[in-house]
């Protein structure tokens, strides 16, 4: 199975749950009747949803959670009825300018391999000639009796 092989079923999955939300779930009269749950069973849905859309595009998880947590923040803004053109423009500077900034993480590397590469940097030493292993002792002489030393 491909590495990212759950990413398109999570986003149908998460549609779908979005899907079911909007259709189910009584809408409040505006936002500020609205109870905790509501908000939650709405906005949750929405932010996996626009995190994994984005994810697609984007190929970096915190990217795309920090843009649609800005498209969240964006939308929010505009069902209070403050957003304006000039919240609208910050807004989308402040989250481009975070991207920005945000970066890949360098990928994973093991000791090992940085061991391995250094050692290729090394030059290899040359053999060493050593002298052919002899007896060094002399041979002990054998005495056959006390007059032979004497």
């Amino acid at each position: 199975m491909p590495k990212n092989s759950f990413i398109p079923l999570l986003l149908i999955f998460t549609a779908i749950t979005l899907l079911a939300v909007v259709l189910k779930v009584e809408p409040p009269q505006s936002l500020h009747e609205a109870t905790l749950p509501q908000l939650g069973l709405f906005f949750i849905p929405l932010g996996i949803f626009l995190t994994i859309f984005t994810h697609l595009i984007l190929k970096n998880w915190a990217k795309s959670a920090f843009l649609s947590l800005g498209l969240i923040l964006l939308l929010f803004l505009k069902s209070l009825s403050i957003l304006n053109s000039l919240i609208f423009f910050l807004g989308v500077l402040s989250i481009i300018l975070i991207l920005k900034f945000i970066t890949k993480p360098p990928k994973a590397r093991f000791y090992h391999s940085i061991k391995e590469e250094k050692l290729h940097l090394l030059k290899p030493l040359p053999k060493a000639k050593l002298p052919k292993l002899t007896r060094t002792t002399p041979k002990p002489k054998v005495r056959i009796s006390r007059l032979e030393n004497k």
